[in-house]
């Protein structure tokens, strides 16, 4: 139950944000009172700030929750405990409460009014409606992140690397073993298959009328890049976090074994390396979410629609 409980409440403020962004993007009763472009304007501007604040408040909700549901951790299973589990889900948190909202606002523009409708026909796929760079890069931090803990899983014990050589025994954490990565696993692979399901939402989705098709397809790449960015940011931010907390272990243990006249484990010497390459991980996705400069086709927009 002591993990079971960070769960939950990660779970509870998942859904609940994502429920909340729904309601405010669905608007309030009666929308269709008003004209079609303004419709559209309106259900725009939303788009831009509802996926972000709920994203942001989910996070200001777990860390607010993080030193209570620590204590119950550390109550039930003692200070060696997977205490920080909830701060090690913030980021991929996050990402699923950002990238579900923006799924949810896909599936909420305004029809076209009338009973004889049309929409342009063109030839789309995921590779047409995304940056290319994104996607590269929210694979790679994704891949890495799966591999590096089903990694520490294998060779820590639950919350803590130990080694034995010779007469001595010397372990060191907090280190992602299975108390970790397991659930860290769980909510990568939430939020791949979330990512994946609104890149399909984008490309899949009817022209949003009252705008061109060259508008149209500069909202898609918009919209899946805003997605990308916070996906490769929320795997890369755990990627570096769980390899960062790593390489401070793999150092542990080895300086422990060498203060006690044993000798350190060849793979002992990935201790920097491992750190400096969390470093430049954190670096770059923290980069990555810098928007690109912004593309001649949204200068174009009908009044109101946020370019």
């Amino acid at each position: 139950m002591s993990i079971a409980l960070p769960l939950l409440v990660l779970a509870l403020v998942v859904v609940a944000a994502v429920l909340v962004a729904r309601l405010v993007l669905q608007g309030s009763p009666g929308p269709d009172a008003l004209p079609l472009p303004e419709r559209v304007a309106r259900h725009a501007r939303r788009t831009r700030w509802v996926p972000p604040t709920a994203g942001l408040l989910a996070a200001v909700v777990l860390l607010a929750a993080q030193p209570a549901l620590s204590s119950r951790v550390a109550r039930a299973v003692g200070p060696d405990g997977p205490t920080g589990l909830v701060l090690a889900l913030v980021p991929l948190a996050v990402g699923l409460v950002w990238v579900g909202a923006t799924a949810v606002a896909e599936r909420t523009w305004p029809a076209p009014d009338g009973e004889l409708r049309h929409a342009a026909l063109a030839p789309r796929s995921v590779a047409t409606t995304s940056p290319r760079l994104l996607r590269v890069l929210t694979a790679t931090w994704g891949g890495l992140l799966v591999a590096v803990l089903v990694t520490c899983a294998i060779v820590g014990d639950g919350n803590s690397l130990a080694v034995t050589s010779g007469p001595v025994t010397t372990s060191a954490g907090p280190f992602p073993g299975w108390a970790y990565g397991a659930p860290m696993l769980a909510a990568a692979l939430a939020l791949a298959g979330l990512t994946v399901l609104t890149l399909r939402l984008v490309r899949r989705r009817p022209a949003v009328p009252s705008i061109t098709p060259e508008q149209d397809a500069d909202l898609r790449r918009r919209t899946t890049g805003g997605a990308l960015r916070v996906a490769q940011a929320a795997f890369g931010l755990t990627l570096g976090g769980t390899t960062l907390v790593a390489g401070v272990a793999v150092h542990g243990v080895t300086s422990g074994l060498t203060l006690n006249g044993e000798p350190a484990p060849a793979w002992g010497a990935l201790a920097p390396w491992l750190v400096g390459a969390a470093w430049l991980v954190l670096l770059l996705a923290i980069a990555a979410t810098v928007p690109w400069p912004a593309r001649a086709a949204r200068a174009a927009y009908p009044a109101g629609v946020p370019a």
